[in-house]
């Protein structure tokens, strides 16, 4: 077997005047098959690496906001000194965020302004991921770095987009583009429409998100679908009988050309507050056995405290401001999956980022999270937000936000001292730790034998 140099679990334990107990169970003969840790992180997104857990609850950590202002401003914050829209001014959620190691530079794809396209996509550059220029490109559409798996360089760069049915503006298809750079010389695939219409409910799908899962090294794409009739009972027990909510579905390619027939991959159910709706996910990276995601929640059906009922915009950039109802509020939760099939969300209860409850903050209604960055030992979050509501379109901007690295999940401790166990795991490797926060508290390991009693070198006195 190779040997490994490092097992690390993130734990973040978050521990206030307590001792968390955390015990390593290595191969017992004659139990169940072992898991085998790789080399790497290996987060505790949910209790699959747990056998037990005692006076201990799972903490989603969320984001820490470091800045006042947006990194990248929408339309109102961004006029011209004779009040015209600035073109390439940010119009939507959407923010897409990587660092370039060949360039050394963090470049950032968005919706921007312009006159004849208010949605088109823009690429903007820093080398801070924090200050960034204007406009640098303006790009025929949106597609990701497949560079690790395609072996063809023509088709470097992939993207599905939803495209209106010729003859019929009311339904939308699904077609694959290909490129060598992302920016432009893009190809349609001889095989499009790769998804019609009759597919779904409603018209078709939107936004969607394709991506590559390095688990079952298998093309994804997660889609925004429109369900004009859907009948559910949320938590409360209310019925909602053929309510218009949004879905996210999911479909699975070998090749990213034959793609499996799309399915719901996240609806509104019993564990849902009021008619709460699915706008669309992200996947933001594989960490040890999952790929995690970013989930955006919509709840049309609440007002974000504060907001004016009605909002006067220009958005034509024609001088001439409308009233624009103000309602909805938007917040982010974590997905994850082993498979890359069976996917596993949080609920409202455990929000992985959410508005800034002060009214006079620009993300006040909305914080969508649409990037996550390395960077050090702290990963950038980018997202949406926005200060009044889902649909008052002038309000949208860009931000960031830090969260150290790994730490997406806690398992903590209180008062009293919580006592964790892994399931039956194989490891090998020189060292083994722990990514954990132990402020005001104390966090111990040891590792046990076949007869669940302490190895010599590893007790809690030994393990340092």
């Amino acid at each position: 077997m190779k040997k490994l140099r490092e097992i690390s679990y993130p734990l973040l334990s978050g521990i206030c005047m307590a001792i968390a107990l955390f015990i390593i169970t290595p191969i017992v003969r004659g139990q169940d098959e072992p898991i085998f840790l790789e080399q790497g992180p290996h987060p505790l997104i949910d209790d699959y690496l747990i056998e037990s857990a005692r006076n201990v609850k799972r903490r989603v950590n969320q984001p820490r906001r470091f800045l006042k202002e947006p990194v990248v401003k929408g339309i109102e914050a961004s006029r011209n000194p004779d009040g015209s829209i600035k073109l390439g001014s940010n119009l939507n959620f959407d923010v897409t965020v990587w660092y370039d190691p060949e360039e050394g530079l963090f470049k950032m794809v968005h919706s921007g302004w312009y006159p004849d396209n208010p949605y088109t996509p823009v690429l903007r550059e820093s080398r801070d991921g924090i200050h960034w220029s204007e406009v640098r490109a303006v790009l025929e559409r949106i597609g990701f770095d497949d560079r690790e798996n395609s072996r063809y360089p023509d088709r470097r760069f992939k993207s599905l987009t939803s495209t209106f049915k010729e003859g019929d503006m009311s339904l939308r298809i699904g077609e694959v583009w290909f490129s060598p750079d992302g920016e432009r010389d893009w190809k349609p695939y001889t095989g499009n429409p790769v998804f019609t219409p009759e597919e779904f409910p409603g018209r078709g799908f939107e936004g969607p998100v394709p991506y590559f899962n390095p688990i079952s090294a298998l093309y994804g794409v997660f889609m925004h679908v429109h369900n004009p009739s859907y009948t559910f009972r949320d938590a409360d027990g209310v019925l909602h009988r053929n309510a218009y909510v949004r879905q996210v579905w999911h479909a699975t390619s070998p090749d990213f050309k034959r793609w499996s027939r799309p399915k719901p991959l996240f609806t509104p159910d019993s564990g849902d507050k009021g008619i709460t709706q699915f706008y669309c996910m992200t996947p933001i990276g594989r960490r040890g056995e999952y790929l995690i995601a970013v989930l955006r929640m919509l709840r049309d059906d609440l007002k974000a405290k504060g907001t004016p009922d009605v909002v006067y915009t220009d958005l034509n950039g024609n001088g001439l401001k409308e009233p624009l109802r103000v309602y909805g509020i938007g917040y982010t939760v974590l997905a994850w999956t082993r498979d890359g099939v069976n996917w596993h969300r949080d609920r409202y209860t455990d929000k992985f980022f959410e508005p800034d409850p002060d009214p006079r903050a620009w993300d006040h209604a909305h914080a969508w999270v649409g990037s996550c960055v390395p960077v050090g030992d702290e990963i950038y979050v980018y997202y949406g937000g926005y200060k009044y509501g889902h649909k008052v379109y002038t309000d949208r901007q860009i931000g960031v936000a830090k969260l150290k690295r790994d730490r997406f999940v806690a398992w903590e401790a209180g008062e009293v001292p919580g006592v964790l166990r892994t399931r039956l795991v194989r490891v090998d490797c020189e060292r083994l730790t722990l990514n954990v926060d132990a402020d005001g508290g104390e966090v111990r390991v040891r590792v046990l034998d076949e007869r669940g009693k302490p190895i010599k070198g590893f007790t809690f006195e030994e393990c340092v």
